[in-house]
């Protein structure tokens, strides 16, 4: 529980990081509540593709009705998300590997998203993390 506690409290660089998810997933949003940090939790036993990911996304994130579903629309959402007043913010991705390895070329841009993403937020003196749970 290290580990995600270190993201949560900011004791970690924003980055994009792999490891087991040791806590469930209504304690982790209760820890994630306590220190003021937005969680976003994506399920991916259902996500195979690019229209999954982002049809998720639109639900988990609550993308506003203009969303486009394409990775330019969900880029400006990523970096905007002015809908939530966090000091900093923790995307989950569980069950990721289908995605990645099915469409590993929308899995390489996904990531490349994800850091600017990272870098975006950095800037602006917000902590943005992605975790991809390992099994």
């Amino acid at each position: 529980m290290n580990q995600i506690l270190d993201l949560i409290q900011g004791k970690s660089q924003p980055n994009i990081y792999q490891f087991p998810l040791d806590i469930s997933r209504e304690d982790l949003s209760q820890l994630c509540q306590e220190y003021d940090c937005q969680l976003f939790y994506f399920d991916g036993t259902s996500i195979n593709n690019k229209a999954d990911f982002l049809k998720t996304a639109s639900t988990v994130i609550n993308l506003p009705e203009y969303f486009g579903y394409n990775w330019d629309a969900w880029q400006d959402c990523l970096t905007d998300l002015s809908w939530f007043e966090a000091s900093s913010y923790l995307l989950v991705y569980d069950q990721w590997q289908n995605f990645a390895q099915d469409h590993p070329n929308d899995w390489q841009i996904l990531n490349d998203i994800f850091s600017e993403a990272i870098a975006y937020w950095l800037k602006r003196n917000k902590r943005f993390y992605v975790l991809l749970v390992n099994p």
